[in-house]
């Protein structure tokens, strides 16, 4: 570890070397030039770097007023910033707005507004991190508050934080919170947003590709909240191309929208959330605004609440079970099992005859797992696009013969080939046939492949046994299987049998 010497003197050398420290970012490492990360990020100006290396560190952090790159060299796992129960474990406070945090779990912060995190008139972004097991009044996770437009979270997961009154996870109050590619699960509140909490004036949280699941809220929303708002400047949530699942509240057990509250749904798949009232999706009269689009909302413990006399409320090309409400038929919706391929064990992708396949309508250009839409003839329903057939299919012979026919005494013979199509998963069978021609193009027949629903086939064919004298290679006939999938990809298998000149 290198020697520390006062701050005067360290600045005096830096100028002397570069001349104008401020006109260079400079990095720093802890524990290699700081012993603590506060006191690196207190010497630290905008644009520098603080790079710290992997331990547990039992601090709580402060960046004020300056854009500077917190950054760990070996990932979240390895360095884990610990709040120890005393506070809040990384605050983020004032312009200007561009701080970055990459690569940390923070831990075991107990604060009373933000467990975690908590930004205030700052736009910070914090990734590739991990926030778990912290304790708020509000905010269990993250708190954002008072002008944090933009907070950005990318590639976070936000984890059994608790909050004793709302937004167990991630708790908006006159700010701006987007969530790209991250994981809200586990959370609590003994209020309202087990998972996420856009509330008050212009408090709003947008779920991008995220997985918002296992959340509970003692009260209403237990994946999202939105409320306690002004129509002037209404809160809001947001799921797109996202995943609420298993998340549960007295009230709309994976989304709720109550008073001048907003909620917009698009793309996402809501399923096995838990409520004794809209088990999937909870409006109240008295929301301002929602927005269900092509979205599938199923398997959840009660009908959802969708209210139409409200200043806006729309649903379209979803697939709603219970039935679609009268004041939204005919806008693409459905209610029928949307097939999901294994959700007992998390799977919600769509199986092959899903009736939300090709469905849907244009919303995003990707699913939740970065499938390009659409994938087929249409858009399909909810977060994931069914990929359907992406692969050639196989063709596996088990027997074949025979390759040698002798003697060439011009009598048919048989010629038996036994296998199995194998087809890769999400495929179906379009066609299979056969051909089967000669070297001297005077023999030629072609024909439907029988194959049995597990693949297997089993071929009789006939050729003459006989060759051209001249021909001193004897005669060749060429048997060849085709399988075709409904995606058009074929794929070919030649065989051939000789009926050779002589017997050398």
């Amino acid at each position: 570890m290198k020697k520390r010497v006062s701050k005067i003197t360290m600045k005096f050398v830096f100028v002397c070397m570069s001349g104008a420290m401020s006109a260079h970012a400079a990095t720093y490492y802890v524990p290699d030039d700081f012993i603590t990360i506060q006191s690196a990020i207190d010497w630290s100006e905008s644009g520098d770097t603080v790079m710290v290396r992997p331990g547990t560190y039992y601090e709580r952090l402060t960046i004020a007023d300056k854009a500077i790159t917190l950054q760990s060299t070996d990932g979240p796992e390895a360095t884990i910033i610990d709040g120890d129960g005393l506070g809040t474990v990384l605050s983020i406070l004032w312009q200007p707005a561009t701080a970055v945090v990459d690569g940390f779990t923070i831990t075991n912060g107990n604060g009373g507004q933000g467990g975690g995190v908590y930004v205030i008139q700052a736009d910070p972004t914090i990734r590739n991190s991990i926030i778990t097991g912290n304790r708020a009044s509000a905010g269990g996770g993250v708190y954002a508050y008072w002008g944090a437009c933009y907070l950005s979270l990318e590639n976070v997961t936000i984890s059994d934080n608790i909050a004793t009154y709302d937004g167990g996870g991630i708790y908006g109050n006159i700010s701006c919170v987007p969530v790209w590619n991250s994981d809200i699960v586990n959370n609590r509140a003994g209020g309202n947003g087990g998972g996420i909490a856009g509330v008050g004036y212009c408090g709003g949280v947008w779920a991008y590709s995220t997985v918002i699941s296992g959340n509970i809220a003692g009260g209403y929303g237990g994946g999202l909240f939105t409320g306690y708002g002004s129509s002037a400047c209404a809160p809001v949530v947001r799921a797109q191309t996202s995943l609420v699942v298993g998340n549960s509240a007295q009230a709309g057990g994976g989304v709720y929208s109550g008073y001048n509250g907003r909620a917009f749904i698009l793309d996402s798949t809501v399923a096995d959330n838990v409520a004794d009232i809209g088990g999937g999706f909870y409006a109240t009269e008295d929301t301002l605004a929602y927005e269900v689009t092509n979205t599938i909302l199923w398997g959840n413990s009660s009908a959802p609440i969708l209210p139409s006399g409200l200043r806006y409320a729309a649903v379209s090309y979803s697939d709603i079970e219970g039935g679609v409400p009268v004041a939204f038929e005919g806008n693409g919706n459905i209610s029928a099992d949307p097939l999901f391929a294994d959700p007992t064990n998390g799977n919600y992708e769509l199986s092959a005859g899903s009736p939300a396949i090709d469905s849907g309508t244009a919303v995003s250009s990707a699913d939740i797992q970065g499938t390009p839409r659409p994938q087929g003839n249409g858009y399909d329903m909810g977060a994931y696009e069914f990929k359907g057939c992406q692969a050639v299919p196989s063709i596996e012979i088990t027997a074949f013969g025979p390759t040698y026919i002798w003697p060439p005494n011009k009598k048919t013979v048989d010629i038996t080939v036994l296998g199995r199509i194998i087809l890769p998963e999400n495929c179906t069978l379009l066609s299979s046939s056969f051909s089967l021609v000669d070297e001297y193009g005077v023999y030629s027949t072609a024909d439907v492949l029988s194959v049995d629903a597990n693949g297997d086939f089993s071929l009789v064919t006939t050729v003459k046994a006989s060759r051209n004298g001249s021909d001193m290679d004897g005669r060749v006939y060429t048997l060849t299987l085709l399988a075709e999938d409904e995606a058009g990809t074929a794929q070919s298998a030649p065989l051939a049998s000789l009926v050779p000149h002589d017997q050398r």
